[in-house]
């Protein structure tokens, strides 16, 4: 392939080469006018019209991936005959640079990259993609060391006619799964090879050796080798699990790699097991777990200590999360580089993030009662989730949240104490969406396994789940008098219903693109949507008539939020930033800097004084607005 450092392809000048595979080359590109930077995936093949017509249609596909463990497509094109790509820049390298062939890692730390996989994974799955080449190689770190799924055989379509290299089918068939080997992928194939990474992480070795005929002959006919013959310190559980996923049969695995991911955290750190239903009336109820003591040990305060046992005291000591410590890995193999200077959106006047205050805590700071808390404030930090926030709802009251996860529970907890009341599992997937009920009876909450759950945040007790939709939920609102509940789903339709009550709802289908917001008017009779091609669309709750039809490219999507007094916005973005700005002048009123991975969901509290926002670093902040 020639080297095309120095070109310019699309709008983008090519910087210099990150790799190169079997059939495509990866640069990094500068966009010519914005200066960002991105990474440029080129596929220097001759396409016939129908392998034209195939690349772009599987780009478009590829491009309404929105997941915190997917490097996203933001461009495509073909140029000079030339088919590209436009991703996301990982600037941190992949797992196999950070972990070279060999390497044994430890359970936990192969539990966080799985988990963040798997989730990646099943949401691909649902939109019935498979990726066909999970491999470590293929895992990317990006710019706050969050593990990035990358490479969805996108080159399948532009190599209908080409044989790939020798070599490049080496190296993918040592995680290929028997029936994608004799040419039948399926989404268990998926899951066959990243349980394939997981026996590699583990034991330092692939399952199978030899020759390519070697490797592929015992992906075929025989049974993997025990892993703990190879390392003794894993237990017979984590080994059963690593051994059920690598089944020669894709039936006799893991009924989906969520579950996989699910099952080998249940071996590494046992709990009690949960088992939710995809039911209608009557169900059974999820597992809801109250938390009867504190869960929020200050271990910088002696007083907070007293009275525990050593293995108490032990366990209480602070420790390196597994995110902290790959940070570290990463910033070994790297050398060192400059400070990054301040945005420049960030007004010159804005305060430092100050320390944080914990209202209603025994021994917290309390400012006095006259002194008014500067605008970001970083009020507490709620820290249980195990995965990505992605939904947050406030209590009418404001004194309660509930927030949802990738984990694929919803949690709720106290607005002023970050103290959890309950957790809520009664989802077999991610949480995409949260409501709670103005009369403050239920919470709604929408998932990627395309189900509504109406249930009580109190007790956690299912009242009624809705499976009127096909796809994922991404978005809710309840009318004022809660008594009508509007769903928005990747299926492109948003269902007015009544909660509780098997009645038809109505669907409305007025967008070309998924719905990301959701808002009633007072009077219950009209609902505004924005779609993710920024058009605004209001139309009436009953007969679908539409009022008004507008593109507005500062509409707020899912990581947006006006204030109730439709006077300020409030945007979390890719930096970890949210931008708070005056509507509708768009003046700057303050940027806030308290997380360090991307922000996925902001929402302000009833009385527009704080907002709550959630981020792939797994923490949602709470923080002062005004």
């Amino acid at each position: 392939m020639a080297d095309r450092v120095g070109q310019r392809l699309g709008n983008y000048h090519l910087l210099r080469l990150l790799g190169k595979g079997g059939y495509a080359e990866v640069y990094l590109g500068q966009h010519r006018y914005l200066k960002t930077e991105s990474a440029i995936k080129i596929f220097p093949l001759f396409l016939t019209e129908e392998d034209r017509h195939a690349f772009l249609s599987e780009a478009q596909v590829m491009a309404r991936l929105i997941h915190p463990h997917i490097v996203r497509i933001l461009d495509s094109s073909i140029e000079h005959g030339i088919p590209f790509l436009v991703m996301d820049y990982a600037p941190n390298g992949t797992l196999r640079d950070v972990h070279p062939a060999g390497e044994q890692l430890s359970p936990a730390t192969v539990l966080g990259y799985v988990k963040d996989v798997a989730n990646a994974l099943h949401y691909a799955h649902q939109e019935h993609l498979i990726h066909r080449d999970i491999k470590p190689g293929n895992l990317l770190l990006g710019r706050h060391v969050e593990v990035l799924l990358s490479d969805f055989g996108l080159a399948v379509g532009t190599q209908r006619s080409h044989t790939q290299p020798r070599s490049e089918v080496a190296g993918t068939v040592a995680y290929m799964a028997p029936e994608q080997i004799e040419g039948r992928p399926c989404p268990p194939s998926d899951q066959y090879s990243l349980g394939v990474v997981v026996f590699e992480w583990l034991t330092g070795a692939w399952p199978f050796q030899g020759t390519v005929r070697d490797i592929v002959a015992q992906h075929l006919m025989h049974e993997p080798p025990s892993l703990r013959d190879k390392a003794p310190h894993i237990s017979p559980a984590v080994e059963q699990v690593v051994l059920r996923a690598l089944a020669k049969k894709p039936e006799e695995r893991f009924e989906s790699v969520l579950e996989f991911a699910n099952a080998l955290e249940q071996a590494i750190k046992p709990r009690p097991s949960r088992s939710p239903q995809r039911l209608t009336l009557p169900q059974t109820q999820p597992k809801v777990t109250p938390d009867l003591l504190p869960n929020h040990l200050d271990r910088s305060r002696p007083d907070d200590l007293a009275g525990l046992t050593p293995e108490q005291l032990l366990a209480a000591q602070p420790s390196k999360s597994p995110q902290e410590r790959l940070a570290e890995k990463v910033r070994e193999r790297s050398t060192p580089q400059q400070e990054t200077p301040p945005h420049p959106e960030t007004s010159p006047t804005a305060p430092a993030p100050p320390e944080t205050y914990h209202p209603g805590r025994s021994g917290g700071k309390h400012p006095p009662a006259e002194e008014k808390l500067a605008v970001g404030t970083t009020l507490l930090t709620y820290r249980e989730h195990t995965s990505a926030v992605t939904a947050l709802a406030w209590s009418p009251g404001g004194g309660r949240v509930a927030s949802g996860s990738w984990d694929c529970s919803v949690h709720v907890w106290e607005a002023t104490t970050s103290s959890r009341l309950l957790r809520y599992q009664g989802h077999t997937a991610g949480i995409t969406a949260l409501a709670w009920s103005p009369d403050k009876k239920f919470v709604a909450s929408g998932s990627d396994d395309g189900l509504v759950q109406i249930w009580n945040p109190s007790t956690g007790q299912t009242r009624f789940t809705y499976t009127g939709h096909t796809q994922a939920i991404t978005a809710l609102a309840w009318s004022a008098d809660s008594s009508y509940l509007a769903s928005a789903s990747t299926d492109l339709t948003v269902h007015v219903w009544k909660p509780l009550q098997q009645v038809k709802p109505f669907i409305y289908k007025g967008h070309r693109s998924l719905v990301e917001v959701i808002m009633w008017a007072p009077d219950k009779k009209r609902i505004t949507t924005v779609g993710r091609d920024q058009s605004v669309q209001r139309w009436d709750a009953v007969s679908g008539a539409n009022v008004l039809r507008s593109h507005n490219p500062d509409a707020p999507a899912r990581a947006s939020a006006w204030s109730a007094d439709g006077e300020r916005l409030a945007s979390g973005n890719e930096d970890g930033l949210v931008i708070l700005k005056e509507e509708p002048s768009g003046r700057l009123l303050m940027v806030y800097r308290g997380h360090i991975q991307k922000v996925l969901v902001v929402a302000w509290s009833p009385d527009g004084r704080r907002v709550a926002s959630g981020s792939a670093d797994q923490t949602v902040h709470i923080w002062q607005a005004r």
